[in-house]
């Protein structure tokens, strides 16, 4: 029995570590996103007021409002900060799934390090199609992918991690019950 009580200690200890680090890898995902988004809206607003912004505003008017649709989500640290938790929790719920059958290991930890940054783009393309459905922020699907991209590539190796911590495998949990037996 005591053996039992330091394996759930254990394992509880784990669980808090890893959602800890989920904690700041959410804080730096929206401290980025923050700087991407006020960067962006006083690289904008420099932009606009050239010659050539003034010319890119004539020549573009469908994409001069998207853009400004875009900056228009004050204020930005709070989107900042939801599109953070939002990619933070998707990915970590993907990646609980995906270890829990067995994909992440045949589908993720086998990639070379920089391919594994694909699952960031498809899970960006995956949570911006759920956020331009359910959310009426922004009118275009891309500028969802656009603003979510950052925070999903900041947050995936972290949560990708956590899932692997938290979560046990299904032939591990197969081999565990067969070996009570």
């Amino acid at each position: 029995m005591s053996n039992l009580m330091t394996a759930i200690g254990d394992y509880l200890r784990d669980v808090a570590d890893a959602l800890s680090r989920l904690i700041a890898v959410t804080i730096a995902a929206a401290v980025v996103n923050c700087g991407l988004i006020y960067g962006g809206w006083y690289a904008w607003e420099v932009f606009t007021h050239t010659y050539s912004g003034e010319t890119f505003k004539a020549l573009h008017p469908e994409r001069t409002q998207l853009i400004e649709e875009f900056f228009s989500i004050l204020p930005y640290w709070q989107t900042a900060l939801e599109l953070a938790v939002a990619a933070t929790v998707f990915t970590f719920v993907v990646g609980m799934v995906c270890q829990f059958i067995y994909l992440r290991h045949l589908l993720y930890s086998s990639l070379w390090g920089p391919l594994k940054l694909i699952w960031a783009v498809g899970l960006a393309f995956a949570l911006a199609w759920l956020l331009w459905r359910y959310d009426t922020s922004l009118s275009s699907y891309y500028a969802y992918v656009i603003i979510i991209m950052p925070a999903m590539l900041v947050v995936l190796f972290g949560c990708m991690t956590a899932a692997q911590r938290v979560m046990p495998d299904i032939g591990t949990l197969v081999l565990a019950i067969i070996a009570r037996f």
